[in-house]
């Protein structure tokens, strides 16, 4: 991913709480010939006592994906964060617009899950989303005979991260004026409170 220096982000610590807070991305991978395959999931993400990343997932059998993750050694997971459209309408002197993005790369190395360590995947991923809803449910709640049949029908794997890439294309480049002014007008719109947030976070830091 090209990543300019000044967009560029390499703290462990922040790319770790990004992935946990952007969850859902794309899995892209191939083997071989065969033309690379991509498919959108929800993901756990773990880091051991080491600080090493780990990426969980599950595919469904019937994804043609799916043989590709079986057989293959690496992937690539794209996680994307605040993103936005921003005019140069604001700017000091005239200039182009742009957008303004987050995107995290992942690369891992495949394992396929244990039976055993698929089902508690799924109980942990169902267990950090239903925090919050008015009336959470957990795996025990779900026939065991039904979870049963489930698993037979899906594919758990891991990734254990090996190198990572991060753009957060947040207008560090412009000039104080210019930055001010983007944030100025996109709270005044109310189109992107995320950027906006985002935008703030990263400027202070």
């Amino acid at each position: 991913m090209y990543t300019p220096p000044h967009f560029s982000v390499e703290s462990k610590d922040e790319l770790f709480a990004f992935m946990c807070a952007n969850p859902f991305g794309l899995i892209v991978s191939s083997t071989g010939n065969l033309e690379p395959k991509a498919t959108h999931l929800p993901f756990l993400i773990k880091k051991n006592d080491s600080g090493e990343l780990f990426i969980e997932g599950h595919i469904a059998n019937v994804n043609e994906h799916t043989e590709i993750l079986k057989t293959g050694r690496s992937a690539l997971v794209v996680f994307t964060g605040a993103h936005g459209y921003v005019s140069s309408s604001v700017y000091e002197k005239p200039d182009a617009p742009t957008w303004n993005y987050q995107s995290v790369h992942a690369y891992g190395t495949i394992r396929k899950l244990t039976n055993d360590e698929l089902k508690s995947h799924l109980n942990q991923l169902m267990s950090q989303h239903e925090i919050g809803q008015n009336s959470p449910i957990s795996m025990k709640d779900i026939p065991e005979r039904q979870v049963s049949d489930y698993l037979k029908l899906i594919t758990g794997f891991e990734l254990k991260i090996y190198k990572t890439e991060a753009t957060y294309k947040l207008s560090q480049n412009r000039s104080e004026k210019d930055f001010e002014a983007i944030i100025s007008h996109l709270e005044k719109e109310r189109v992107n409170d995320k950027l906006v947030q985002e935008m703030k976070r990263v400027k202070k830091g």
